[in-house]
């Protein structure tokens, strides 16, 4: 799998008027910065093909449903945009998986690219932390 492909898989999970209802501010079950986002993959071009593990990505998914059917059981609706939006910024957008509004990442710009720093980022055994590309790290 690539991003290319991750990318277009994911587009593909919403329906067109979805995207209209998304472009027009209509009701979905969407965060106001998830929505920004959704809007943001749609029109995304990743500079380079990347391959990415299938297997990976499915990890993230499936820690992303228990986490949400834990603590969100009562908003299922909502688990499939959340999903999408993790998904996209971990593997495709490669930015961190919360706003930098929810937690004040730091951002470096270098040579090399562009370094995120989570405070509030877990380390140890998988958990999403594991997938997001923000290293641990105070805030700005």
């Amino acid at each position: 799998m690539t991003n290319f492909e991750l990318l277009k898989h994911l587009k593909e999970q919403i329906d067109k008027d979805e995207w209209e209802t998304l472009a027009d501010g209509g009701s979905l079950p969407v965060s106001h910065a998830n929505r920004a986002i959704l809007l943001q993959m749609r029109d995304f071009k990743p500079a380079a093909c990347k391959s990415l593990s299938a297997g990976k990505v499915r990890r993230l998914e499936d820690l992303l449903s228990s986490y949400l059917n834990q603590y969100m059981e009562d908003r299922s609706d909502w688990h499939k945009w959340i999903i999408m939006v993790c998904l996209f910024r971990a593997f495709v957008a490669e930015e961190p998986l919360h706003p930098r509004e929810a937690v004040n990442y730091r951002i470096e710009r270098t040579p090399a690219g562009v370094l995120y720093y989570c405070p509030v980022k877990e380390t140890g055994e998988e958990n999403i932390c594991s997938f997001c590309p923000a290293r641990k790290g105070g805030g700005a």
